[in-house]
């Protein structure tokens, strides 16, 4: 008499990584890694100290998901203050760095997906240190 198969039997496939700390992640999981601007070699993805409510890892490719709007969390977080200075004018940007996340409270709102990004292709050139050449998006207009 042959032994039918069941459920516990069948090897388990998965088709996304197994999540864990300080994981690298092939960029192609993300859902906007698209176009000639990602051309990366050797760059990954890693698992940042990201956790739900159940104290699971949150892994990169479903921040969205698990992020919802409404959703109350726990930042661990830096600030850090970029200067730039063009002759006598001086220009600060700020960052935030999120360091450690943990979910308090999810949401039940809609999943918001992020938009996907097109950019204008990136043009090929023969010095390596140069990615792309900038296209300007917008036209001054002489008004009389």
């Amino acid at each position: 008499m042959r032994k039918r198969a069941t459920p516990a039997n069948f090897p388990i496939v998965t088709t996304e990584p197994l999540v864990s700390r300080g994981a690298l992640y092939e960029p192609t999981l993300q859902l906007d890694y698209i176009g000639d601007y990602f051309n990366l070699v050797n760059a990954k993805l890693v698992q940042p100290e990201f956790r739900d409510a159940n104290d699971n890892y949150i892994a990169p490719w479903k921040l969205h998901d698990a992020l919802r709007p409404g959703t109350i969390v726990a930042v661990n977080a830096s600030l850090h203050c970029w200067i730039f200075q063009k002759k006598s004018r001086v220009r600060k940007i700020y960052q935030i760095h999120a360091d450690s996340l943990h979910v308090l409270a999810p949401s039940d709102d809609c999943v918001e997906i992020p938009p996907v990004l097109i950019l204008p292709r990136a043009m090929k050139t023969s010095s390596p240190t140069h990615a792309a050449v900038p296209v300007p998006l917008m036209k001054k207009i002489k008004t009389d």
